[in-house]
């Protein structure tokens, strides 16, 4: 099942018939748990927008660029992939 808001990335290493070897997985937790076993969950959730008008400069976890970026949001939720610091993004 393919979720959206999976990265391209992710996408791309995905495939029917699951093979380690190969870098292809039957399941984006597969994938994920072998190419990014240290990275939780929780960061490859794609973050609410928000606008800049009416929210705070915060941090997330871009899993296609493997970084944390900055973004604007309401409120700190690391469980949404919403950090107030970016040494909380790398932490995590």
């Amino acid at each position: 099942m393919i979720q959206e808001g999976m990265s391209v990335a992710l996408l791309t290493l995905l495939t029917a018939t699951g093979d380690e070897k190969k870098n292809r997985f039957s399941t984006l937790s597969d994938c994920r748990k072998t190419c990014r076993g240290g990275v939780p969950f929780y960061c490859f959730n794609i973050p609410p927008t928000s606008s800049k008008r009416h929210s705070y400069p915060m941090v997330t976890y871009n899993s296609s660029k493997g970084a944390c970026e900055v973004i604007p949001a309401l409120y700190n939720n690391p469980q949404k992939n919403i950090f107030r610091r970016n040494e909380d993004c790398i932490k995590k």
